[in-house]
């Protein structure tokens, strides 16, 4: 499986990421939280987009299906 081609290498190198998010929450609560916390939970030697079997993305579809279905029945009977 080929995401980026060979000619395309070339432009990946300089490219940069430049989000900005100026919100108070962002910068206040979750920034800290990912960075002091969050990030403490992980191995730094675990690969952040490793490669997973079918199934598992499956079961993210189902179950995020029936959690939409079932909160859209729920505020329906409300």
């Amino acid at each position: 499986m080929v995401y980026i081609r060979q000619k395309q290498l070339a432009g990946l190198h300089p490219y940069k990421y430049a989000g900005v998010d100026h919100s108070l929450v962002s910068r206040y609560i979750l920034k800290p939280f990912y960075n002091n916390v969050a990030i403490k939970c992980f191995p730094m030697s675990m690969a952040p987009n490793a490669d997973m079997p079918p199934w598992v993305y499956w079961s993210f579809a189902i179950g995020l299906f029936l959690y939409q279905t079932f909160d859209a029945v729920d505020g329906t009977q409300a």
